[in-house]
């Protein structure tokens, strides 16, 4: 989940700085020494407390503000308690329902029902969502079937390894008649399956150079097909509104439009490992303008093969034991209900 770049606190340290830190997360308000020790039964003097609460300043793990007599933590701080000391928040029956239900659904194309699970992850953390749907260049070749339209065209359908498909209506050269097109396409199904879409145009021209003419609308359309980007989609971006630290409406905006920028998105999803869980923390996030945020992203498996990713995207202050549960859940029932592919 990232770099442990600070040294292992003593367990008492441990307790003190996740009730801080659980503390802030719940209230948004900077944490005193007094209402900690009675929110929390350290069995500590107040000088014992004071002195840690410290110590851990010193550590660089929490901050004081200026105006303040209390801490609240720092982007290492969140990343020592998110690495070491936080409990995942078990989901409520009603949750696991909920996301079963909304789940619970015939999937019969691939990049709509990655946007419903986007919809489902902002819905039941309260934040808003990213989504990143597979791109064609990683797509593989599933089938390729061709069904004639009456004596002079005819559609041709790509179906892909993520449930994607595609169609042309392709004109038959002269000379040339249905059958024997539909036989082609067969035949190129049959040799090209699992074959990734970057690379099909150039197979179809090694492999079945004698229809060059037949094959030459196909692998020029799917060259310009796999050079296609995806734009990432965000979900419940006006969720940010109900947290205090985005009510200056300025401020709001500017988050709101930056994740609506696709580069910038590519940025929050990259270098992200194909398995588990990446949180990334205040200035770990890859993009300046959104450096006071936390971004929770997950990517999403099927087959063996990532499928697509989605974020949650929020302050600093998430409640990260809740996110982390909701964005494990919901990938692992995602990854159940497309293991057919």
């Amino acid at each position: 989940m990232g770099g442990r770049d600070a040294d292992a606190l003593s367990r008492r340290k441990d307790r003190v700085l996740s009730a801080v830190i659980d503390d802030y997360i719940r209230t948004g308000e900077p944490v005193a020494s007094g209402a900690l020790a009675r929110r929390h039964h350290f069995g500590l003097s107040p000088a014992t407390l004071r002195n840690d609460l410290a110590a851990l300043e010193d550590r660089g793990l929490l901050d004081k503000p200026h105006t303040s007599a209390g801490r609240v933590p720092s982007d290492r701080g969140y990343r020592y308690y998110v690495d070491r000391l936080l409990v995942r928040e078990p989901l409520e029956e009603a949750d696991l329902f909920r996301i079963r239900q909304a789940l619970a659904t015939r999937v019969r194309e691939l990049e709509w029902f990655l946007h419903q699970t986007a919809k489902l992850v902002s819905e039941a953390t309260t934040y808003p969502a990213l989504v990143l749907t597979p791109r064609p260049a990683r797509a593989r070749v599933a089938r390729l079937s061709f069904t004639p339209l009456g004596r002079d065209a005819g559609v041709l359908v790509v179906q892909t390894d993520t449930g994607r498909v595609e169609n042309r209506v392709l004109a038959m050269p002269e000379g040339v008649d249905a059958r024997t097109i539909k036989t082609l396409a067969d035949e190129v199904s049959r040799d090209l399956g699992g074959v990734l879409l970057t690379e099909v145009a150039d197979r179809l021209k090694r492999s079945f150079d004698r229809h060059a003419r037949i094959l030459e609308e196909i692998w020029e359309w799917l060259s310009v097909r796999t050079a296609e980007e995806e734009e990432p989609v965000l979900y419940g971006a006006m969720k940010l509104a109900r947290q205090p630290e985005f009510q200056d409406v300025e401020r709001l905006r500017a988050v709101v439009e930056s994740l609506e920028q696709g580069a910038v998105v590519e940025r929050l999803f990259g270098a992200v490992p194909d398995q588990g869980t990446t949180v990334r923390i205040g200035r770990e996030v890859p993009v300046e303008e959104l450096n006071d945020l936390s971004v929770v992203v997950a990517t999403v498996h099927a087959g063996g093969h990532p499928l697509g990713q989605v974020a949650v995207v929020g302050p600093r202050r998430m409640p990260y034991g809740r996110v982390l549960a909701v964005m494990e859940q919901v990938v692992d029932e995602v990854s159940r209900v497309l293991s057919w592919l």
